[in-house]
């Protein structure tokens, strides 16, 4: 009993340490829960993810954006317009997407579509 308290408080300790550590990377977003999850679907043959359903933002390995690229073209029936710093604009007769980058967690990055 006295061992399981004694495991109990060190895994708090440590949690609580790694909150104040990297609570403002690890909450830069809100609730991590949906990210973290997505970040577990990522593989050689699933390049993207799309984080929540009724909003159009998207995870994706840092940089592995080439993808994500050619959905957005298809999707939308966009071309590629041009790169704005970290955001990339597409356009088409009908519609302008912007889509913004964020790195999120070091190793990924967080695309998020606004439609103009």
């Amino acid at each position: 009993m006295k061992k399981r308290f004694s495991i109990i408080a060190i895994v708090c300790i440590l949690a609580f340490i790694g909150i104040l550590t990297y609570g403002g990377d690890i909450f830069q977003r809100g609730n991590p829960l949906p990210y973290v999850t997505k970040m577990f679907m990522l593989n050689d043959s699933k390049h993207y993810e799309k984080v929540f359903a009724d909003k159009d933002i998207y995870i994706t390995k840092r940089y592995d954006f080439s993808l994500l690229e050619k959905y957005i073209e298809n999707t939308y029936d966009v071309k590629f317009d041009d790169k704005l710093g970290g955001g990339y604009s597409f356009r088409s007769d009908k519609a302008h997407i912007l889509v913004i980058s964020t790195i999120y967690w070091r190793y990924y990055t967080i695309w998020e579509l606004t439609f103009q």
